[in-house]
């Protein structure tokens, strides 16, 4: 039975990495690298993936400063309504990215802050608007993964601080943190790597204005929506590579750990 089980379990394995190869590899037969250096190296698809690799950055820092003290608290904390609290921080894994983009954008477009875009910046179809749209939908993940790490790391390292006259805030910032800063750096491999591919709730609050608002996935989907297939592919190829690194750069730390 069991060893029935292990092939059934083993072919499994096979064709869901079959089933990812295929897609690599159908890619990789299909785009024309002859031209692929001049699309990589073109003003437009450079201006789209600095500002991807800019927006995610920034977008994952935010995440980030909220994340660390919201997961502590998330983590060591039992209170009423916790596990209602915890299925909000789940609505970016449930709900499209577009939905999300359309309450970000009705949202936008309240007086008020109309009012404040028409004073001060825009956000809506303007670079705050990616971030707006990118920290939206990794936000809940980054608490959830933060709080998963303080989960790891015994109470018994605080109780120990205190007892030596440690403030809270001494050891939260003097104890905690320096057990958690791998934690930290996972989750904001994460988050970011999440942030890049993002596209569905950062078109419609930022839209696709080449050389303004065009991440690398809506550069993407305008190229195809276009017919470009081959810009299009090329950079579908550049976005996998800088997931790939990404990833390798979790595994390593993985390692280490």
């Amino acid at each position: 039975m069991n060893s029935f089980f292990e092939k059934i379990s083993l072919f499994s394995l096979i064709l869901v990495i079959a089933f990812y190869l295929l897609l690599l590899i159908f890619t990789l037969f299909i785009v024309d690298f002859t031209s692929f250096s001049q699309i990589l190296f073109s003003e437009r698809i450079t201006y789209s993936i600095k500002l991807s690799l800019l927006s995610a950055t920034l977008t994952s820092l935010l995440a980030m400063l909220l994340s660390i003290p919201a997961g502590y608290f998330l983590s060591r904390k039992n209170f009423p309504l916790k596990s209602f609290l915890e299925g909000i921080l789940d609505i970016p894994f449930i709900i499209s990215p577009v939905a999300i983009g359309v309450l970000i954008l009705i949202v936008l477009q309240h007086k008020y802050l109309e009012a404040f875009q028409e004073r001060f910046f825009n956000i809506s179809f303007a670079v705050p608007g990616i971030i707006i749209a990118q920290f939206a939908t990794v936000l809940g993940m980054s608490v959830k993964l933060t709080a998963s790490h303080f989960d790891e790391i015994p109470e018994r390292y605080e109780m120990v601080a205190s007892t030596l006259g440690a403030k809270p805030l001494q050891v939260f910032i003097y104890v905690l943190l320096p057990l958690l800063k791998r934690g930290i750096f996972l989750t904001f491999i994460l988050i970011w790597t999440k942030a890049i591919g993002e596209f569905g709730a950062t078109f419609i609050v930022a839209g696709s204005m080449p050389f303004k608002t065009e991440t690398l996935p809506i550069f993407i989907y305008t190229k195809l929506t276009a017919g470009e297939i081959n810009a299009s592919l090329s950079a579908v190829i550049i976005a996998m590579v800088i997931s790939v690194i990404s990833l390798c750069l979790l595994r390593i730390m993985n390692a280490k750990g």
